[in-house]
């Protein structure tokens, strides 16, 4: 498998998990939180590179060098910040592959916007049937 550089803005508990996994398999993981409870959780879990910052402003993406990165995914928890987020980088990187977590299930009204949306409900409801 090829390293990818990924990264995730929102380290709470679905970006942190999501980085984690990232990490075991060898991925380049950045993550961008703000919230300083949280950057100390994942500081100390030592799985990827942190940015403290507001992943909506375009000088926080910046931070993270999505001119080398392979995906962003926008994990907070709100799901207007996360298309934010990819849209935001998508006009600082245009071929950067973007993923945005959402509250709802949104069908296909954002698939001009980003390349994937998660509704992580319906991932968890997935995962335990299987």
């Amino acid at each position: 498998m090829t390293q990818k550089r990924i990264v995730i803005a929102g380290g709470g508990r679905v970006g942190r998990r999501a980085a984690n996994l990232l990490d075991d398999r060898g991925h380049d993981v950045v993550v961008i939180e703000e919230d300083p409870e949280q950057v100390g959780l994942l500081e100390e879990e030592h799985v990827a590179t942190i940015i403290s910052g507001d992943a909506t402003r375009p000088s926080i993406l910046e931070q993270a060098g999505l001119d080398r990165t392979d995906v962003l995914a926008a994990l907070t928890q709100e799901t207007g910040s996360n298309l934010a987020i990819c849209m935001a980088a998508r006009h600082l990187q245009p071929d950067l592959y973007t993923v945005m977590r959402t509250e709802y299930e949104v069908g296909d009204e954002y698939d001009e916007m980003v390349d994937d949306v998660v509704f992580t409900e319906a991932a968890g409801a997935r995962s335990a049937v299987n």
